[in-house]
């Protein structure tokens, strides 16, 4: 019979896979979207007045000409009609464009009321009238080349 090693030989080999296997069963799980819990109780077509009293006062981060209850919106007039998307966030902390997107919520409103909320109804509105989603801005456009003549560009 082979006598057993000690079993401080044992510990440093099974400790990293004990700790990664602590890390991954703590993670994984991904709060509700900011006012969840208050737009579930919310119906499409709600006035837009009701839906703002509703929803808790945000942290009234961002450029001031654009906030309402202290989050920021975006505004925008399609086909003669007013949608203005709501970014109701987690937190005080940072811009709007270097949060994760679990910390924001986007809330619709169609001409004035209440149109939908979550990434999963913005992504199709956004496809349908050409939304900008402010968590993945565009990237920068190219600075002309020297001369400031854009190719393809004309002039006069």
């Amino acid at each position: 019979m082979t006598p057993r090693p000690p079993l401080h030989t044992f510990v440093p080999r099974l400790l990293p896979g004990l700790l990664a296997l602590l890390i991954v069963s703590g993670c994984g799980e991904t709060p509700p979207p900011p006012a969840s819990e208050i737009m579930e109780t919310l119906a499409a077509g709600t006035p837009r007045g009701d839906v703002l009293v509703a929803l808790p006062v945000g942290p009234r981060v961002g450029d001031a000409d654009r906030l309402i209850v202290g989050y920021e919106r975006d505004r925008y007039l399609v086909e003669g009609q007013t949608v203005e998307v709501l970014w109701v966030r987690r937190g005080a902390e940072g811009q709007l464009v270097d949060l994760p997107r679990h910390d924001v919520n986007p809330v619709i409103f169609h001409d004035e009321h209440l149109d939908g909320w979550g990434w999963d109804h913005f992504e199709r509105r956004a496809g349908e009238w050409s939304l900008r989603d402010r968590l993945n801005p565009p990237p920068p456009r190219e600075p002309a080349p020297e001369g400031g003549i854009i190719e393809g560009s004309s002039a006069g």
